[in-house]
Parts: structure tokens; C-alpha cells; sequence
């Protein structure tokens, strides 16, 4: 018994020694190579890594974990355990591994085109590739996905043409991380918050400037500010306003800054207002969506009241329409800077039972909340955040 248990003991203690000596590797990058080491090592230390017999050599999970198996990892020459590990965390970083950015694609498929987009990469960072043995019938070839066409491509771009080509999908080491079990939105943000750190850290070390893919701050992007049906939102929003029918009235005068809604039985949307950004981020194409979403939700939601305000750095022009009167194309003009103050002012003003407000929402600064339910429609500014309200983005490229 304790035979078998010293057996057991010595082949961990090499299993975790070569781990910590590809581990070290990743820290240092060979003499003139330039790598984003600061940036593989925060990631490294935000996984979870388990030695697993499970699986027949390595991969990684939503949950950050990363399954190692310990024999095939030892069969690997010592400079391809730095590879592997490397290998894994751009799979992390990449968000290869979210459903969002797989989308409907096959999963072998997917798998092989993130590993060329991965392993080019790591070739031109200095990376070790093991060759295929002599008598073997790809002799002499790096083993892994590895082509030169790929460098500089993303995992998108790689699946097309290996679509189109119709390639036999080949996964040397098998598929190396999970995208068809669930993934909540706190695997989600532990995702992005461990990988926007990492960027942070490499973008700090002057050494490792431009070692980082653009597509990783793209992804981010996307995970942070998803593109979404806009006009769907927007369309649900209101029918959830008109459902419950909020009604926000003048507060008591005790409690002159708080505003407490409550149930207006069925009034529905009472008074509708619609903000129009013109300060120049918006094109006649965009004006003439607005238009179409303006009337369309007044069919739809029949509000009791409907003002329809233009708006720069302050309060352009203004339309009101009854519950019968019809609306004809509103012919909107202006262009400028963009300020929201009059805006929110004008909202505390007359209290409406909703508001909504299109612009691109370069602002310096945002007013205090009016205490009225607030949909943000974002234009072309995905990094844009408000302090209340709803916000959706809208990309006018789309």
C-alpha cells in the first residue's frame, strides 16, 4: 500500500514540476522575442487548473478551468508544455469559448479555426512547435493547427475559408475547450474582468506594446455592449410601460426630491416623449428610422400625449401631438455640440409617463436623474454607459 502510494506521490511531484517550469516559461520570453507575458500570466493565475484522466489531453471550460491531462502532458517535450499552456489562455482571452461568438457554427469546426487563429500567433511570438517523427506521413511538419495563410485573421475569417475549402477538420490534440455547456452571465463577466485586467497590466509594460490582437479589445467590447435588435427593445420597453402603466406624479411636498411611482390602472402610456439627438452624429437615413419607430409605436401603444423634441446643446424644436392626430414625416434639422441638460430638465418639467432618448451620447457630463423611466437608444458609441435608465446601442453600419 504505501508501494503504490510512493508511486502515486512521485509521478505528482513531475506532473507539478513540469507544470511550474512551463508556467515559469510563460513569465520569460526568449532573448529578442517580444511577447505579452505579463498578459498570458495574469490570465494563468485566474484559471483553475486540475490534473484530469478524464480527457485525453487538455482544454478549457467557461468556469476558467483548466483540465490538463497529466500523462500527455508529460509526453510533451518540456519547451511544447509552455505551448499548450499559452494555447489555452488565448483560448480564454479570445472568448472562443463564449456562445455569443460561436454563434450556430459547427464545434470541431470552430475549435480547429480558434487553434490556427491561435497557433500562428504563437509561432511568430517565439512559441516551440513539436514536429510530427520520422515514418510519420506529415514527417518533419509542426504538430498542431499551423498555417501561414491564417497569420493575422481571426477565428471568423478561418472558418469561412475552411468552409469553403471544405478541409477535414483535424485536431491533433483534440478539441481543447467547451462552448455547449451553459455559461451565466458571472462566468461571463469573471471572463472579461480577468481579461480586460490582463490588457491592462501588458498595455502598462512598454515592452509589450502591440503585442496584444485588436480582436481582443473587440471582443470585450461586444461582451460589454452587445449588439441587440434595437427596435425590438425599444418596442418592448414600450409595451411594458403601456402594461403597467406607471404613472409618476408630483411628489408630496415632504419629500420634494423623491419620486415614487405607482399604478395608474388603465391609462397606460399617458404622455410619451421622444428626445432626437441632431447635433450631427446623425444621418438623414438614421432621421428617416426614427420617423418609422416614432409612428410606429404610436400605433401601436396609442399614448394619451405624444412630444416629439429635437435637440443639440439645448431644446431645437418641439411637436406635440393628441391621441387622434395623425403624425406626417417630421422634417428635422439642426447639428452642433451635444449637451443633455435642457433635455432632463425638460423631462422633470412635464413628468411623462415615459422618455426616450436618441443620441450618440458624447457628453460631458449627465444631469441628475428626473425620476422618469428613461430608454438610452445609443448610436454608434459602444463604450458609452448612463448613470440611469435603460441603455441599448445601436451600430447605423448594420
Amino acid at each position: 500500500m504505501c508501494s503504490i502510494a510512493l508511486r502515486y506521490q512521485e509521478r505528482t511531484m513531475n506532473e507539478q514540476d513540469a507544470l511550474d517550469r512551463a508556467v515559469l516559461g510563460l513569465f520569460v520570453a526568449p532573448r529578442g522575442v517580444r511577447r505579452p507575458s505579463s498578459f498570458l500570466t495574469s490570465i494563468y493565475c485566474g484559471l483553475r487548473q486540475q490534473w484530469s484522466d478524464q480527457i485525453p489531453t487538455a482544454c478549457v471550460t467557461p468556469r476558467m478551468d483548466l483540465l490538463i491531462n497529466p500523462t500527455w502532458f508529460l509526453s510533451l517535450s518540456e519547451p511544447m508544455r509552455e505551448t499548450l499552456l499559452a494555447h489555452e489562455i488565448w483560448h480564454i482571452a479570445f472568448m472562443h469559448l463564449d456562445p455569443l461568438r460561436k454563434g450556430d457554427r459547427d464545434h470541431a469546426r470552430w475549435n480547429q479555426a480558434c487553434d490556427y487563429a491561435i497557433n500562428i500567433m504563437l509561432l511568430d511570438h517565439g512559441f516551440h512547435f513539436d514536429r510530427w517523427p520520422a515514418g510519420h506521413p506529415r514527417e518533419g511538419e509542426y504538430i498542431g493547427c499551423l498555417d501561414e495563410r491564417f497569420r493575422d485573421m481571426t477565428a471568423e475569417e478561418i472558418y469561412d475559408i475552411l468552409e469553403q475549402e471544405g478541409a477535414k477538420i483535424e485536431l491533433p490534440f483534440g478539441e481543447d475547450f467547451e462552448v455547449d455547456i451553459e455559461i451565466t452571465a458571472a462566468d461571463r463577466s469573471k471572463i472579461v474582468a480577468t481579461v480586460s485586467k490582463a490588457a491592462t497590466l501588458s498595455k502598462m509594460n512598454s515592452r509589450e506594446a502591440g503585442t496584444i490582437p485588436g480582436d481582443i479589445e473587440l471582443q470585450i467590447s461586444k461582451l460589454l455592449n452587445p449588439k441587440l435588435p434595437w427596435d425590438s427593445i425599444l418596442r418592448r420597453w414600450l409595451t411594458e410601460k403601456s402594461a403597467y402603466g406607471v404613472s409618476w406624479r408630483r411628489p408630496n411636498r415632504r419629500f420634494r426630491d423623491v419620486f415614487l411611482p405607482s399604478r395608474a390602472g388603465q391609462e397606460g402610456l399617458a404622455h410619451l416623449r421622444w428626445y432626437l439627438d441632431v447635433s450631427g452624429s446623425v444621418s438623414d437615413d438614421q432621421l428617416q428610422v426614427y420617423n418609422s419607430e416614432i409612428a410606429a409605436a404610436r400605433a401601436l401603444h396609442s399614448p394619451q400625449h405624444m412630444t416629439v423634441s429635437t435637440f443639440n446643446t439645448k431644446i431645437t424644436k418641439t411637436w406635440e401631438f393628441a391621441e387622434d392626430e395623425p403624425i406626417e414625416a417630421l422634417k428635422i434639422v439642426g447639428r452642433g455640440g451635444t449637451d443633455l441638460q435642457e433635455v432632463i430638465d425638460d423631462i422633470r418639467k412635464h413628468r411623462p409617463s415615459a422618455a426616450v432618448i436618441i443620441s450618440d451620447l458624447k457628453v460631458g457630463y449627465y444631469p441628475r436623474n428626473p425620476g422618469v423611466p428613461i430608454l438610452w437608444i445609443c448610436v454608434d458609441n459602444p463604450r458609452a454607459t448612463v448613470p440611469y435608465g435603460q441603455i441599448v446601442h445601436l451600430d447605423s453600419r448594420l
